[in-house]
């Protein structure tokens, strides 16, 4: 069993309470300067997980349906602690990945469907095809493959560290996988790896409808043609990590950090305007189909944009962090 000191302790609870960034340094710097990474959490090693796992209090997170006009349909309560990604199928169907290692299955009544096993290690992105198939990545360095009905079709081995994001190319016969391996790697359907991608450790992906592959990370940006060229980098100076990335119908790309901003971006890459009005780390966003953009911070809330960066609603609710938001095929998130 792994023992800490009572100042090792605090440290770990202040981070999990504060997010505090600065602690997790010093307290990784001091337990294993070695495994030290940029990626979920801010400063992650297995040691801190561990550490985590030991010292801080369990949570239980509780998942809240909205309608279109904002409107509570219903809260449903996620059993597992530490809900880290959500996604939805085309039939409404609910997928959220745990800390725990498994895939929840649920109705779009929020009915708990059944569970999907196999990971070894946390589940950390989850996304859905236009066929159904769910794609899920995990800290045990895999993706697992699985059908509509739940049967795990086959596992994509090849990244050397954890898989932190996974997104699926427009023609719906490409995935793509960023990890802490600095690796971005790109799958057919039948799990055949076509090419591999490097230059940073990728902490978000994103594609837009012409295939240009978007990829964030500490500070950065980079862009990529459908064929894996380099086409260029967008520098953000002081915002810290690139926490998620989306892209707009019109192809606009939205960027998070943990500045609290989110920042939009033309496709050659200018910054066109900042919106700022969350109190803490933007961890998440996610845009529908009329431009309308959601985004979930650590300050409990989620706030609505229009295109033009006008903040129309703030939904509150939430009693902790808001880690993952996913939009359903009927406009509910």
């Amino acid at each position: 069993m792994v023992k800490f000191n009572d100042q090792q302790k605090f440290a770990g609870c202040a981070a999990d309470i504060y997010g505090v960034e600065t602690v997790l340094i010093l307290v990784l710097a001091k337990l294993d300067p070695s495994h030290l990474w940029y990626g979920t959490y801010s400063l992650v090693s297995p040691l801190w997980c561990r550490l985590f796992h030991t010292y801080c209090k369990k949570k239980v997170r509780f998942g809240r349906f909205y309608g279109y006009d904002q409107e509570i349909i219903k809260p449903v309560k996620l059993p597992c602690q530490y809900k880290i990604c959500v996604a939805v199928g085309p039939d409404g169907t609910l997928y959220s990945g745990s800390h725990d290692n498994t895939i929840f299955v649920w109705s779009p009544e929020g009915e708990h469907l059944h569970t999907l096993e196999g990971h070894s290690n946390w589940v950390t992105c989850l996304v859905v095809d236009s066929d159904g198939t769910l794609y899920s990545g995990s800290h045990d360095k895999t993706i697992r493959v699985w059908s509509p009905e739940g049967e795990h079709l086959r596992t994509l081995e090849g990244h050397t560290d954890w898989v932190n994001c996974l997104v699926v190319g427009p023609d719906g016969n490409t995935l793509y996988s960023g990890a802490c391996d600095g690796m971005i790697r790109v799958w057919s359907p039948e799990g055949e790896h076509l090419r591999t991608l490097e230059g940073h450790t990728v902490r978000c992906l994103a594609v837009s409808q012409d295939g240009t592959l978007y990829s964030g990370s500490h500070k950065t940006i980079q862009v990529w043609s459908p064929k894996g060229e380099h086409l260029r980098t967008f520098e953000l100076e002081d915002t810290g990590t690139v926490t998620c990335l989306v892209v707009g119908p019109d192809n606009t790309l939205y960027s998070t950090s943990y500045d609290k901003t989110i920042r939009v971006w033309s496709p050659e890459g200018e910054c066109l305007r900042t919106l700022e009005g969350h109190g803490t780390w933007v961890d998440r966003i996610a845009v529908g189909l009329d431009g309308t953009l959601y985004s979930g911070s650590h300050d409990k809330t989620i706030r609505l944009w229009l295109p033009e960066g006008e903040n129309i609603h703030t939904l509150k609710g939430h009693t902790d962090w808001v880690d993952c938001i996913a939009l359903g095929p009927d406009g509910t998130f």
